[in-house]
């Protein structure tokens, strides 16, 4: 018995011991947990955002979160662990819809999600946060769960933006150097002068510098500026921004040159700019106005050539009259000798019909002669047709070719050099009867010269109603080796040819707002044809 008492006893002592031993290390566990706790209490709280866990439930209504909550959100820490806030209520509603998917993503493919998204704080203010998590399942909660940190970035995010509006503004003035670079501000002030701008206006960049755009511009631009700018501002109406065009600049020494502008909208430090590439295209404009007096002179020598090559018919149409007028005269004396003075007024009449066709002749000649500058004029292409053809028939006839004439049903007038465009038209009519002459076809032979009017072709963007003016020839046709270089200048189909005849025209037709082809005429020959648009 006393046996069994002492081992009770001992056992007593023993169970006591372990309880104490259990209770003490109870206590130290639950004051390492709160420690840690504290310390990650402590972490979270001096973390700039908030650290959470949610359900997964709808908007994510939150079970934790860290006092960062009310300075991310402007909301306490209850009102969120409370359940009377939820967390995607303040998520803004054209992100919400992008963040769901991919949460949800993340979910169903056990990965982190990692997401920026705004949104809108107690005060109704608009932040950029980022957020990343995960989703762990609670043995607490018998759930799936979402654990995470969202913290603020708008301000990053705003210096960022500072930073690349400064990179694509510094990168827009240094892929610009070699032309004038000016940029300004919403109300025309100029708060940049590269070197090139300075070369080209005259100014230093202090001189200039805070002054209106306008100050470089002659008054006929000057005094829209202002107004461009405003309706661009205000409805985004462009006249020079985004739109590249030629236009007059004024240096420091009042003189006027040409430049062309295109002008760009940049953002910086959330102000609109603008900035201005300007190039100095004086010497191009005297590079075209020296192509543009060349062409004249080719043009002119163009027709030299011709009448040389049309002298026989010239003299022969002048001849016709003369010794027209030479018969009735000697008719006219002999009517008098013989007292028949009645048939006299018949015989002035005829007279006087052929020298006004010799006079005609002759004018017609030294219109063609004529260089330099010429006045455009409305025509009635079927007169400008007309015209031509009585000078080309003498020529015609010599090579026993007859000329057809298909005019327009109704008028239609076209804004031309009327020397120019006949040219054009003698240039084709010669070069087809060449044709039809060098392929020795028999007599009765016909070119035709043909005009037609043509309304809105699909082709043409603004579908303008045209003239198409063409001639038909029933000649060799054109050889495959030509065909490339037909209108190119000193190419010629013919043995002693200069080759500029076909160029020349091509230049003159294009000056006048037109187009010049050419196609195979069936069953032989070649078709000419040149477009010209028709003035209503």
């Amino acid at each position: 018995m006393l046996i069994i008492l002492s081992v009770l006893g001992v056992l007593l002592v023993i169970s006591v011991s372990i309880a104490v031993y259990l209770a003490l290390f109870a206590r130290h566990k639950a004051r390492v947990i709160l420690d840690d706790r504290n310390k990650v209490r402590h972490l979270l709280n001096n973390l700039p955002g908030m650290a959470y866990q949610s359900y997964n439930r709808t908007d994510w209504p939150m079970i934790l979160v860290s006092e960062g909550c009310e300075e991310l959100t402007g909301w306490s820490k209850a009102a969120f662990e409370s359940g009377d806030l939820l967390w995607g209520k303040l998520i803004h509603p054209d992100d919400y819809l992008r963040v769901c998917e991919v949460v949800k993503q993340a979910i169903s493919h056990n990965t982190l999600f990692e997401l920026e998204y705004r949104i809108i704080t107690k005060s109704k203010d608009v932040r950029l946060v980022w957020e990343r998590g995960e989703a762990v399942n609670s043995m607490l909660h018998n759930e799936l769960i979402l654990e995470g940190f969202i913290t603020d970035i708008t301000t990053i995010k705003l210096v960022e933006k500072e930073v690349l509006s400064s990179h694509a503004f510094s990168d827009a003035i240094v892929s610009s150097v070699v032309e004038g670079v000016v940029t300004i501000d919403h109300t025309g002030s100029i708060k940049s002068f590269n070197n090139a701008a300075q070369a080209m206006f005259g100014y230093t960049f202090d001189e200039v510098k805070n002054k209106n755009i306008k100050s470089l511009m002659p008054s006929n631009y000057a005094d829209h500026h202002d107004q461009y700018l405003s309706n661009y501002l205000r409805n985004h109406q462009a006249n020079i921004i985004g739109v590249g065009r030629e236009l007059q600049a004024k240096r420091k020494d009042g003189s006027v040159f040409a430049i062309h502008l295109s002008v760009s909208e940049i953002q910086s430090h959330e102000k609109t700019m603008f900035v201005g590439l300007i190039r100095d295209i004086t010497q191009q404009r005297a590079t075209a106005e020296q192509t543009r007096k060349y062409i004249e002179q080719m043009a002119h020598v163009e027709r030299l050539n011709s009448l040389g090559e049309m002298a026989a018919g010239i003299a022969h149409e002048v001849n016709q009259p003369l010794t027209a007028i030479s018969l009735f005269s000697q008719s006219g004396k002999s009517l008098c000798n013989s007292g028949k003075f009645d048939r006299l007024p018949e015989i002035f009449e005829k007279v006087s019909q052929h020298a006004r066709r010799a006079g005609a002749v002759l004018e017609r000649m030294q219109v063609m002669t004529k260089q330099g500058d010429r006045q455009k004029e409305l025509v009635d292409c079927n007169l400008l047709i007309g015209d031509i053809v009585k000078l080309a028939e003498s020529d015609a006839r010599m090579r026993n070719i007859s000329i057809k004439i298909s005019l327009c049903e109704i008028s239609a007038n076209v804004f031309v050099d009327t020397v120019q465009i006949q040219q054009v038209m003698l240039n084709l009519l010669r070069n087809g009867m060449e044709a039809m002459q060098a392929a020795k076809l028999e007599n009765g032979n016909i070119i035709e010269l043909r005009a037609e009017l043509i309304s809105q072709t699909p082709h043409r963007p603004n579908r303008q109603t045209v003239v198409k003016i063409s001639v038909l020839d029933s000649g060799c046709g054109l050889s495959s080796n030509m065909t490339d270089k037909l209108f190119t200048a000193f190419s010629s189909t013919k043995e002693n040819g200069m080759g500029i005849g076909l160029s020349i025209s091509k230049s003159i037709i294009e000056e006048h707002g037109g187009r010049i082809h050419y196609s195979s005429n069936s069953p032989a020959g070649t078709v000419f044809y040149f477009i010209l648009p028709v003035v209503d």
